[in-house]
């Protein structure tokens, strides 16, 4: 038995395979096996016609001789003499020399036939090793005989497949760490300042009431960053179990956007940047209202935190029959070589501001995680010269 490393493979070899197979192999994998029926039908038969012509033959060609060959064959074996071997050919073997045939035809049949298996399992124990090197972390693709050429493909195709899951699993993890990595760490620094300053105020009991309601402010602040910190890792962790389930519904696009604008209304007054959407009634999406408000307002908090002061953020939308898409833009310094970087969790493009003021990162990340969801997509295209950023949200239209 070959040496197996199993690992990580082990844990999700079984169930991708299956479904891997399900994916991929399909109308290859009948085939194979209608091959290996159609092959085997034959190889019966063959076999078959080999045993009753072999034997028939046989007969036909000996015949007149047969006699005299199988009496001698009896005296040499008996040592009974002519006589007595003549006797015993024409009273017992010549009397049921109809069922003597049929019996050494069953007989070759059956040696026939096992031979044959003995080819197709042959077939088989290539097929089993070559689903066993599915779960084995190997870098050359798998080989079979020629006769196995189509299932040749398959599997390594489906191995393929394996090696990208495995890839996707493993960055996952890496992700999951750096994310509570990274949120220990900014976790860590507003609650040392709180500590800190709450320390100063009880340690001074003599401080001055404007010293107290100053330490007091900063503290607070400090605890608010931690809440939203506390809030939006929640929120990551509820939309990471949520994400596999849509509960779609057509809904108006433009009431939608004014509902999110209702919303970040304090937030927009407060960074004095102001919203202009442009969006017919009459444009509908089949969504999930939650999941896709949470992309839109994840965009448009983007656009809030990194946008130039007091700009417009216009969102406008055009419709085909294939797909709704959103347009929202508005003026930023985001140099062309990082754009498509703010998509990547964790990324901050401001990382100085954001690390004391903004979220975590991950509020592009989840709206692209998002709209791939509903089968879409979003894009990012920076024009330097009017310092503008433009994204994109394609929201395909249901069958």
């Amino acid at each position: 038995m070959k040496n197996r490393k199993l690992g990580r493979a082990r844990e999700i070899s079984s169930g991708k395979v299956r479904a891997a197979f399900e994916k991929m192999s399909g109308k290859t994998e009948r085939r194979t096996y209608q091959k290996f029926l159609s092959r085997f039908f034959w190889m019966t038969l063959l076999a078959l016609a080999i045993a009753v012509g072999g034997i028939l033959t046989l007969r036909y060609t000996f015949k007149g001789k047969a006699a005299d060959i199988i009496v001698a064959l009896i005296d040499a074996v008996s040592g009974s003499g002519i006589k007595s071997s003549r006797e015993f050919y024409w009273n017992v073997i010549n009397e049921n020399i109809n069922i003597i045939i049929w019996g050494l035809i069953i007989i070759v049949f059956v040696a026939l036939l096992r031979g044959f298996m003995r080819l197709f399992i042959k077939y088989l124990d290539q097929l089993a090793d070559g689903i066993e090197e599915l779960s084995l972390e190997k870098a050359e693709p798998i080989s079979l005989i020629p006769q196995l050429e189509e299932m040749e493909v398959t599997l390594n195709a489906v191995r393929e497949e394996l090696i990208v899951n495995r890839e996707k699993i493993l960055q996952e993890e890496k992700e999951k760490s750096d994310f509570i990595l990274y949120l220990a760490h900014d976790i860590k620094t507003p609650l040392t300042s709180v500590i800190g300053y709450l320390a100063l105020i009880k340690e001074q009991p003599n401080m001055s009431v404007s010293q107290k309601d100053k330490y007091a402010n900063i503290a607070l602040n400090k605890a608010y960053r931690l809440e939203n910190l506390i809030n939006e890792f929640f929120e990551v962790a509820r939309y990471t179990y949520e994400a596999a389930r849509l509960n779609k519904n057509k809904i108006s696009l433009a009431f939608l956007l004014m509902q999110i604008e209702d919303e970040m209304y304090p937030q927009l007054n407060a960074t004095g940047k102001s919203l202009n959407i442009d969006v017919s009634d009459e444009v509908t999406i089949d969504v999930d209202a939650d999941k896709i408000a949470r992309a839109i307002n994840n965009v448009l908090k983007n656009a809030i935190s990194y946008g130039k002061d007091r700009c417009t953020i216009y969102v406008s939308a055009s419709e085909t029959p294939e797909a709704v898409w959103l347009f929202i833009r508005h003026q930023a310094n985001v140099p062309k070589d990082k754009v498509q970087s703010i998509f990547d969790k964790f990324y901050r493009l401001d990382e100085a501001r954001s690390s004391e003021t903004g979220g975590a990162g991950l509020g592009l990340a989840i709206a692209r995680d998002i709209l791939q969801l509903h089968g879409g997509y979003i894009t990012a295209d920076t024009n330097q010269t009017e310092d503008e950023i433009k994204f994109t949200l394609c929201i395909p239209k249901s069958d």
